[in-house]
C-alpha cells in the first residue's frame, strides 16, 4: 500500500467515526476492506487509537443480530453468525479474512487499549455494518436522507455560540450529530419529545436524537414536558435518565454532578443499565472516575449552582391551568376546604396523588407537585401527631445536604384569588436529635416564599421567618439573633443584619409543635408573622417585603440547614393552608391575635 494510499484510507476511517462519510466513499472502503487485509489490520489499528482518544467511541454494542441485513448475509457465507470474541482470548495476531464467500472472524488480538471487549465489539460492528449497508457491493447504496432535525432553540438572547450556522429562522433547527458550544449567556432548547433543556454557559454539548444530548462540559436543567418520560443526558462517565422529573447536570473536572428538583431520575455509571441507581426527590449525586471505576457518592450541592436555571426552569413546571375538579368539588360538604390550597399529608386522599409527598400533583390549587433539595426521606407518619390523635403529618429525614428544602406553589381556584389578602398557615416540629445543631450560622430554620424554587433563603424573596445558631463567622459575616425566631421587615432594606431582623424572643424548642402564619397583602407588598408555641404567642403587623418588586410569590419553602451535611435536623410538618383572609378562617388558636382590620374585616371571596 502506497502512502498516498494510507492517506486516503486514514482520512476514509476518520470520516466514518465522525458520521461524515458519503454514500460513494463507503462504497469505496467497503471494496478496500473486501479485499485487502492490510487495510482491514489498519482499521482495527485506527479504531483502537480513536476508542483510545475517545472513551464514548466504546460504547455498548446490541446483538449484532438485530442488524439489518445481517440475516442475508449469513445465508450468502459471507459471515459468521456468531462473530465474538471469547472472554478469555489469547495474545496472538488478528486474523481477519473477508474475501468473497469468505467468512470474518476476529480470533486473538488484544490491541493496546484496556478495554479489549468494547474496542473489539466496536471495531467488529462498524466493519459490519458498512458491509452490510452497502450489501457487499451486490445491491445498491442506501439514498441520501435529509438531516434529521432534533430540537429548536427557544431562546438564546445575548448568547454567543460556536458551531451554529447563522439561519434565518427565528427558532433556530438542530439537527442530530450537530456539535455546539455556548460560550455565553444562557439558551433554551426544546428537544422534539417536549423536553425543555437549559444550557448555561460556558458548556459543549452534542445533540443525539429527538430524546437525548451528550454533555461533555458545563451545566445543563431540563424539565419532561412531553407524555414520555425518559430523557438522556448522555455524560462522560455516566448516562442520566429522566424518569418524570426536572433535574440538573454538571460536568467539570471532579465529575459529573447530578440534583434531582422533582421526581426522579436514574443514573448508570459507564452507561452500565446494571449498576444504575435511581435518586429520588433532591438527591444530589456525584459520579466520579477514580482507577479506572466510575462510582456514585451522595454529596452536599454547591449553593447555588442551578440557581439561575432553575429560576428560568420553573416557567416550565407551571401548568397554569385551573384545577378541573374545582367546581364539583365546592359542594362536596364532607371536605371543609374544597378549593383552597392546602395539604394535611392524609394517605386516603392520595387516590389522584393531591394529597402525598413524593407522588404529589397539581390541583386542589396546587400548580406543581413536591421540589425538594438535600435528599428528603419523607414518611407519613401517625403517632406523636402534630395535632389531635392519629391525624396524619409528614415527618422528614435529611442527609448528605446543607440546604433542605422542601416547596410547593399554590394558585387561584374558583373560590381564592392569591392576588388578594390571603393567610398561609402550617404545623411545624423541630425532631432533630443532632447535638451539635444550633451552634452556627448554618444551622438554620427558614420558612419563605419566592417566585420559584430555591434551596435556601436570599434578597429576592418575600415574607421571611427564620432562626440561625449563631453570627455568620466566615464569608459576610452577617449578624443574626442567635437561638430565637426572628422575622424579617424589609421595610429597612433588604441585607440580612439588625436593622431588618426583627426579635420575637421565641427561643426554638425540639419537640415542641409551632402554629405558625403570615397574613399577606399582596398589593402593597406586606406581611403580618404569627407564631406560636406551647408559651406564647408573638404577633407583628405589616412587615415589608424582603424583595418588594417580586412577582407571585406564591413558591413557600420549608427548610433547615445544618453545618454538617450528616447531621440530624429532620422535621415535620403539618396542615398546610392557603386561605383567604377572613377572621373566620384564621387558625383557631392564632384568631384573637388579629386585629380588626377596617379594609379587610368582613372580606370575603
Amino acid at each position: 500500500m502506497t502512502i498516498n494510499q494510507q492517506r486516503r484510507l486514514l482520512a476514509q476511517f476518520s470520516r466514518l467515526c465522525d458520521s461524515r462519510l458519503t454514500e460513494e466513499e463507503g462504497r469505496q472502503l467497503a471494496i478496500t476492506l473486501r479485499n485487502s487485509e492490510e487495510a482491514r489490520i489498519a482499521y482495527v489499528h485506527f479504531l483502537d487509537l480513536h476508542a483510545s482518544l475517545d472513551r464514548d467511541s466504546a460504547t455498548q454494542i446490541t446483538s449484532l443480530a438485530s442488524l439489518p441485513g445481517f440475516d442475508e448475509l449469513v445465508r450468502e457465507g459471507c459471515l459468521d453468525g456468531a462473530v465474538a470474541l471469547p472472554e478469555t482470548a489469547e495474545v496472538g495476531e488478528m486474523q481477519c479474512q473477508c474475501g468473497p464467500r469468505s467468512k470474518l472472524s476476529l480470533v486473538g488480538y488484544r490491541p493496546k487499549h484496556r478495554r479489549l471487549q468494547e474496542l473489539l465489539a466496536a471495531s467488529a460492528v462498524a466493519l459490519l455494518l458498512g458491509l452490510v449497508f452497502w450489501k457487499l457491493l451486490d445491491q445498491p447504496g442506501p439514498s441520501a436522507t435529509p438531516p434529521e432535525y432534533v430540537a429548536s432553540i427557544i431562546s438564546d438572547a445575548n448568547c454567543t455560540w460556536d458551531g451554529l450556522p447563522t439561519e434565518s429562522d427565528e427558532q433556530p433547527k438542530l439537527r442530530a450529530g450537530q456539535q455546539l458550544a455556548l460560550l455565553s449567556g444562557i439558551a433554551r432548547l426544546r428537544f422534539n419529545d417536549d423536553t425543555i433543556v437549559l444550557i448555561e454557559s460556558p458548556s459543549r454539548f452534542d445533540l443525539v436524537s429527538p430524546s437525548s444530548m451528550r454533555l461533555h462540559t458545563g451545566t445543563v436543567a431540563l424539565r419532561a414536558e412531553g407524555e414520555k418520560k425518559d430523557f438522556t443526558v448522555l455524560a462522560p462517565n455516566a448516562s442520566i435518565v429522566d424518569r418524570g422529573t426536572s433535574f440538573g447536570v454538571h460536568c467539570g473536572p471532579d465529575g459529573v454532578d447530578v440534583e434531582v428538583f422533582e421526581g426522579k431520575v436514574e443514573v448508570m455509571p459507564s452507561n452500565d443499565a446494571r449498576r444504575s441507581q435511581m435518586l429520588g426527590l433532591g438527591a444530589s449525586a456525584r459520579i466520579r472516575s477514580e482507577d479506572g471505576h466510575d462510582g456514585i457518592d451522595m454529596f452536599a450541592a454547591d449553593e447555588g449552582r442551578f440557581t439561575d436555571l432553575l429560576q428560568m426552569l420553573w416557567e416550565d413546571i407551571h401548568d397554569r391551568r385551573p384545577y378541573e375538579s374545582d367546581e364539583a368539588e365546592e359542594s362536596d360538604e364532607s371536605d371543609p376546604h374544597p378549593v383552597y390550597p392546602y395539604q394535611e399529608f392524609d394517605p386516603s386522599r392520595t387516590a389522584q396523588g393531591i394529597d402525598s409527598f413524593h407522588g404529589a400533583k397539581s390541583g386542589h390549587g396546587w400548580i406543581t407537585p413536591w421540589v425538594a433539595a438535600g435528599h428528603p426521606i419523607g414518611e407519613t407518619a401517625f403517632t406523636d401527631a402534630l395535632v389531635g390523635e392519629g391525624n396524619p403529618y409528614l415527618r422528614l429525614h435529611f442527609n448528605y445536604a446543607l440546604d433542605r428544602t422542601i416547596a410547593r406553589e399554590y394558585c387561584a381556584t374558583a373560590t381564592f384569588d392569591p392576588n388578594l389578602p390571603h393567610v398561609i398557615s402550617w404545623l411545624w416540629r423541630f425532631d432533630g436529635q443532632d447535638e451539635d445543631f444550633g451552634d452556627s450560622f448554618h444551622d438554620r430554620v427558614a420558612f419563605y416564599a419566592n417566585d420559584y424554587f430555591r434551596s435556601n433563603s436570599a434578597s429576592d424573596i418575600s415574607w421571611f421567618i427564620g432562626w440561625a445558631g449563631d453570627h455568620e463567622k466566615v464569608g459576610k459575616q452577617r449578624k443574626t439573633i442567635p437561638k430565637r425566631w426572628f422575622v424579617f421587615d424589609g421595610t429597612n432594606g433588604s441585607d440580612y443584619g439588625p436593622e431588618t431582623l426583627v426579635d420575637t424572643g421565641m427561643e426554638l424548642k425540639p419537640g415542641v409543635v409551632y402554629r405558625m402564619a403570615v397574613v399577606l397583602y399582596p398589593e402593597t407588598k406586606q406581611y403580618d408573622a404569627i407564631i406560636q408555641d406551647d408559651k406564647q404567642t408573638f404577633y407583628h403587623p405589616r412587615l415589608g417585603y424582603r424583595n418588594p418588586y417580586g412577582h407571585s410569590s406564591h413558591v413557600i419553602h420549608f427548610s433547615v440547614g445544618d453545618d454538617s451535611r450528616d447531621g440530624d435536623a429532620s422535621f415535620s410538618i403539618d396542615s398546610i393552608r392557603v386561605e383567604p383572609l377572613r377572621r373566620d378562617l384564621v387558625p383557631k388558636d392564632l384568631r384573637f391575635n388579629v386585629p380588626v382590620d377596617p379594609s379587610t374585616e368582613g372580606f370575603s371571596t
